[in-house]
């Protein structure tokens, strides 16, 4: 996927690439306060040059067919990223991750943009499965899943370190034919 996928008029996304490194640390670094809290990776996003170390490892890992990190943009800027973070080979499944900028949330920027990209990597990649996890108290990023029709598996206990704190996860899925129904 090299392409932009226009999702309305004022929202798009595309693959994250090299050249978006300076605006998305910027960006990080705007919302590190309200990042830390959730994100493992925050707090090891010290400069620019982790920024570019990140969007090379998301420039390969597409090449090579084993993930897609894309940019979400608003009115041609950069505002936030969404994610399929690996492929899980043995269960044909992939991770959704995601996060904006605080400006720009309540919009449902998000959420659309979780839609398309969930429709890129079913067509794109043979998976049957899509998850998406979210830490137990952050009901913001657990209403996405939600909204989107995915379905509560359960709990992964500690299932992530953020900083010294271990939370829970809360595990959302959808399958490929759960997701294609929606839209027959």
């Amino acid at each position: 996927m090299s392409e932009m996928i226009e999702i309305k008029p004022e929202l798009a996304i595309r693959p994250a690439r090299l050249s978006d490194a300076d605006c998305l640390f910027a960006l990080v670094e705007q919302n590190r306060r309200r990042l830390r809290q959730w994100m493992p990776w925050a707090d090891d996003t010290r400069s620019v040059d982790d920024t570019i170390r990140f969007l090379r490892s998301c420039e390969e890992d597409l090449a090579a067919g084993k993930a897609l990190h894309c940019v979400v943009l608003v009115g041609g800027e950069i505002v936030g990223v969404v994610g399929m973070n690996r492929i899980e080979e043995a269960s044909m499944s992939a991770p959704v991750g995601y996060w904006l900028d605080g400006m720009y949330e309540g919009n449902g920027y998000m959420t659309l943009s979780c839609a398309a990209l969930i429709d890129e990597v079913f067509r794109r990649f043979s998976l049957e499965r899509v998850e998406i996890r979210t830490a137990t108290g952050n009901t913001r990023s657990a209403a996405i899943p939600q909204r989107l029709g995915f379905s509560y598996v359960g709990v992964i206990a500690d299932g992530e370190k953020v900083g010294r704190r271990l939370f829970d996860l809360k595990v959302y899925a959808v399958s490929r034919e759960e997701w294609l129904a929606r839209e027959a």
